[in-house]
């Protein structure tokens, strides 16, 4: 419920009082705080969980951003005209004047003002395409933003509170892996130059090991994106209450004026920005809103576990309202299920090793169903509609032996590292060959034969009869640049064979509160809740579910988070 508060005591000790409100402490959280106090507003950030960071931390963060300002510098200005021509079509009748034209003006805006204020240290993204680059308006690079990498010791103790990226993805559970050394990783044993490079990070992961810290400092990806705005946020003297969820909103009667938290009430003067992260771990509004085969037992999500729809309960408390009008309900990835050592399981996102030559996805009739090459966003649910009648809820990655150990699969590391272990524990299922293979993950043997012996007729030339696998840049890019005629196709020819399974998961939200162009949320009539913001997934995203380049769902998370910190700042009737 909303309660009412017309009334408070302004010397309570259990009270506190702020400008502005955020509850959340991903990346669209922290943008709208740093920005809002470098605005000269008073901020107080609360957070459910016992760490920083949200899902964020365990992305990529990468914004997708057109017309950022390193794009000049990655091939060359983008042109406006050709951005909104690219989501016109991308978006269809869901496209959204108001809400698209405030992203492209303002995104530029907020990678400018945060990296002015030192909140953020950011390159293009390139070169590397969008993921429909065969779409009119599309750029083959520098429309994503990537973070640079960041020393965690920066944080000092509040390092300890930083969220963890994914475990599977890191080497040995406690090091990240930057995804631009890769290379370095894949010819480890095959180059001096990728040997002292690694040999280099692993030192430096050794001595911080050494030095007390419970994993490397060394961080990229969503994690260096958190580090870095954390730092500013603390250099700012924004408070960040951890362990502090929300359990009511509070109303004067015409506005939002704070919150009721586990700590106390929290009385917001201007208003109130909701980004916890969106719904991924509600149980109802899953069943609700999901593919029925990605919801109850079979929700995989790598949203951090406190993203349990408390801003749509919050906000819809209030009057506001979830907008489902969306291509896809969340943003998907393909997983893997992965045995930990302690009895327990994680799960891998499946975002480069399935793009590579020598990789097949095949379903429970041993079939291929998709193009292996294609962004997770159009992947993933043709996973969940080739399981939609399937008595397991799995399909099969497969690979052969010379793909293995170049490029490894999931957290099985390619050569020199040893994989026995993954053969022990069942994550990964070998046979002799492929009707070996078949016999061991259920399927039928001849199905699986024919279906690489189709797939191998063309990848050997490079191409896909079948898929059309690697005939844009963007499937290209995601494959091997040293291989020929077709960087996304090679053959499946070297025994023995290997296979992981799949399952359809998701990554947060796509599906969130109606918002106008400030990122204010809508009541049933549309009139904005004065005085209440939803941001990044709690959000209804921009794109409706279509992904149409890296970051698109940091990209508007981050920038309508900046508006609506310019809003806090400037709009009258924020003043109570």
């Amino acid at each position: 419920m909303v309660e009412t508060s017309p009334h408070r005591d302004p010397n309570s000790p259990a009270e506190r009082t702020c400008d502005v409100l955020v509850v959340g402490s991903g990346a669209a959280g922290f943008t709208a705080a740093i920005s809002a106090r470098l605005m000269g507003l008073d901020v107080l950030m609360v957070e459910k969980a016992p760490r920083f960071g949200g899902t964020t931390a365990r992305s990529g963060g990468i914004p997708w951003i057109p017309g950022n300002p390193y794009q000049a510098a990655a091939g060359g200005p983008d042109d406006p005209a050709e951005a909104r021509r690219y989501l016109r079509s991308e978006l269809g009748n869901r496209y959204d004047d108001a809400l698209i034209e405030a992203y492209l003006d303002s995104g530029p805006e907020m990678i400018a003002f945060l990296t002015e204020h030192g909140a953020i240290a950011s390159k293009a993204l390139a070169p590397f395409p969008d993921y429909h680059s065969d779409v009119a308006g599309a750029a083959l690079g520098g429309r994503g933003v990537r973070p640079l990498p960041y020393d965690g010791r920066r944080l000092g103790h509040r390092f300890a509170d930083l969220e963890w990226p994914i475990g599977e993805t890191m080497l040995r559970g406690r090091m990240t892996i930057n995804s631009e050394h890769m290379a370095h990783y894949y010819n480890v044993a095959k180059s001096l130059k990728s040997f002292l490079f690694v040999a280099a990070r692993l030192l430096r992961y050794a001595r911080d090991r050494l030095s007390g810290y419970p994993r490397g400092t060394e961080i990229a990806g969503g994690n260096a994106l958190i580090g870095r705005l954390a730092e500013k946020a603390f250099a700012l003297d924004i408070p960040l209450l951890l362990s502090t969820p929300i359990t009511r909103l509070t109303s004067d009667g015409a506005r939002i004026v704070g919150a009721v938290s586990a700590s106390g009430p929290i009385h917001a003067r201007r208003g109130v920005v909701l980004a916890t992260g969106g719904f991924s771990g509600d149980a109802a509004l899953r069943e609700r809103y999901f593919p029925a085969n990605t919801a109850g037992e079979n929700s995989w999500t790598l949203t951090t576990p406190g993203v349990a729809g408390d801003a749509a309960r919050l906000a819809m408390e209030a009057g506001g309202t979830l907008n489902a009008n969306m291509a896809q309900p969340v943003t998907w990835l393909p997983m893997s299920r992965v045995p930990r050592s302690d009895g327990s399981e994680g799960l891998f996102p499946h975002l480069i090793d399935r793009n590579k030559p020598g990789f097949i996805a095949v379903g429970q009739d041993a079939r291929r169903f998709a193009n292996e090459s294609s962004s997770y966003q159009d992947f993933t649910p043709r996973i969940a509609a080739a399981l939609a009648d399937a008595a397991r809820q799995e399909a099969y990655l497969i690979c052969d032996h010379r793909a293995l150990r170049k490029y490894g699969i999931g957290p099985v590391r390619p050569a020199p590292v040893p994989f026995g272990k993954w053969l022990r524990n069942g994550y990964l299922v070998t046979g002799r060959n492929l009707s070996e293979l078949a016999e061991r993950l259920g399927l039928d043997a001849a199905s699986l034969v024919g279906t690489v012996a189709r797939f191998n007729a063309g990848a050997g030339t490079g191409t896909d009869p079948e898929f059309g696998r690697g005939s844009t840049a963007y499937q290209r890019a995601m494959g091997d640049p040293s291989h020929t005629p077709n960087p996304s196709l090679g053959p499946l020819v070297r025994a023995p064979f290997y296979a992981v399974r799949l399952v359809p998961g998701d990554i947060g939200t796509s599906i969130g509160l109606s918002t106008d162009a400030e990122a204010r949320v809508l009541d049933a009539d549309g009139k904005a809740i004065v005085g209440l913001y939803a941001v990044g997934n709690d959000m209804a995203n921009p794109t409706v579910g279509v992904y149409p380049g890296p970051g698109v769902t940091l990209g508007p998370a981050m920038t309508f988070a900046w508006r609506a910190a310019r809003h806090l700042a400037t709009a009258r009737e924020q003043f109570v």
